[in-house]
């Protein structure tokens, strides 16, 4: 694309596609076709388990979302909470709950999130996420 061989700001000798980080171009393709998006960065989320509480539960790792909503719902009958942020940097939180959210409700809930409709929050998807 234009934008790709355009020169870039910081050294004009180099082509913007040649700045970038090693497969940024290839994640904003779809099916191989031009760019639709231009990742600017690379993110990583994860998510913590506790051994101890899963001991606690007679549990073992759970290897899917179903399975880790089944722990949950079991840790939530003992008391325990399934799911905790510790609230430092609750930003993140979404990134783990937009997913749940969409399994749900599907992705018609999330649209009502992004487009702002009135009590979109409010969906029993998103309570029940």
């Amino acid at each position: 694309t234009p934008l790709l061989d355009a020169p870039s700001i910081d050294d004009p000798a180099k082509k913007v596609r040649d700045t970038l980080r090693p497969g940024i171009i290839e994640m904003g393709q779809f099916d191989g076709d031009p760019v639709w998006i231009m990742y600017y960065a690379y993110t990583v989320y994860g998510v913590w388990y506790s051994q101890t509480a899963l001991e606690k539960l007679d549990a073992t790792y759970p290897e899917t979302w179903d399975d880790m909503l089944a722990l949950c719902a079991k840790a939530k009958k003992k008391g325990i909470a399934g799911w905790t942020y510790p609230g430092k940097h609750p930003y993140y939180l979404p990134f783990s709950l937009y997913p749940f959210i969409a399994k749900i409700g599907g992705v018609e809930v999330l649209d009502a999130i992004d487009n702002l409709e009135p009590k979109a929050w409010e969906h029993p998807a998103v309570k029940a996420a």
